[in-house]
């Protein structure tokens, strides 16, 4: 969750990311089910094995994930993208996050992706906008993108010139 956090890949549904769930839910039932006709003991070696190699997938799709983020040397990319919505979330007592909706184009393909913005940029930016998101192409060729402010103090979203 955390490189996922950090470095937040481009286009969230990608078939990596739906294999984690996955590989918690399946061995979780099929413990339960050996529980449930008292033949976990006799296939203990077998379960710890499964957790062993759940273990071992967890740990490499989160540094699959970090390592694209971290090794990514690449300067990010300006792609073309369309807001479609914006929407604030409160999170309670650290205030509220700014999401905007966009449809970005990203090697000829259209993917809706929400991403945080900062506030003077959400306060401007309205549905049919057009506007440019810096995308970082990934160590290994996943592309993700940041969230608030890139290190040289501007927004991850610009606006077009008009």
């Amino acid at each position: 969750m955390i490189a996922i956090v950090l470095y937040p890949p481009l286009g969230g549904g990608t078939p990596a990311l739906l294999l984690g769930p996955v590989i918690i839910i399946v061995p979780g039932a099929i413990v339960l089910v050996l529980m449930n006709y008292d033949r976990l003991e006799r296939y203990a070696i077998p379960v710890r094995l499964m957790f062993v190699l759940v273990a071992a997938a967890a740990v490499m799709l989160a540094a699959f994930y970090f390592l694209n983020g971290a090794l990514d040397g690449n300067p990010p990319v300006e792609a073309e993208a369309l807001v479609l919505s914006k929407g604030v979330s409160y999170t309670g007592k650290y205030g509220a996050s700014y999401v905007v909706e966009l449809s970005v184009v990203w090697n000829r393909k259209r993917i809706e992706e929400g991403v945080s913005a900062s506030r003077e940029t959400f306060s401007v930016i309205e549905p049919g906008d057009s506007v440019r998101l810096a995308v970082h192409p990934g160590a290994f060729s996943t592309p993700w993108y940041g969230t608030g402010l890139l290190s040289n103090g501007q927004d991850t979203i610009r606006f077009n010139s008009r």
